[in-house]
């Protein structure tokens, strides 16, 4: 019997859940975007992804904030908040995001259409 290969996403994924268990905050981000996404053979979780990401925000990560966001749009494990939704694009865009910009200057006239959504999960 022949052994399955371990995708590259697999991988990522396996190796972010094991950072974030060693006590690398800056993983459960990634974690987060696995769980959100199903990428990698993650269980599809958006509260737990939700729960992740509201850590990650308060500790002013860039990358949380515009993922939380897309949360908070499209109400994904939490209840829809456009409000809050561009002032995390804001933020994240403040802190240097490139993702974060985009959301906020390209997203503001379509919010809710799914453009948004799929251009990157």
């Amino acid at each position: 019997m022949t052994k399955r290969r371990e995708s590259s996403d697999e991988a990522q994924y396996r190796e972010a859940v094991q950072a974030m268990e060693r006590g690398f905050a800056s993983a459960k981000t990634k974690v987060a975007y696995y769980k959100l996404s199903g990428l990698g053979g993650a269980e599809v979780d958006a509260d737990e992804a939700v729960a992740l990401l509201e850590e990650r925000a308060k500790d002013r990560d860039c990358e949380a904030k515009w993922i939380l966001g897309l949360c908070c749009e499209y109400g994904m494990g939490i209840e829809q908040d456009i409000e809050r939704a561009e002032k995390l694009y804001r933020e994240s865009c403040e802190g240097g995001s490139v993702v974060g910009k985009f959301m906020m200057e390209n997203g503001i006239r379509r919010r809710g259409s799914g453009v948004m959504l799929a251009s990157r999960l």
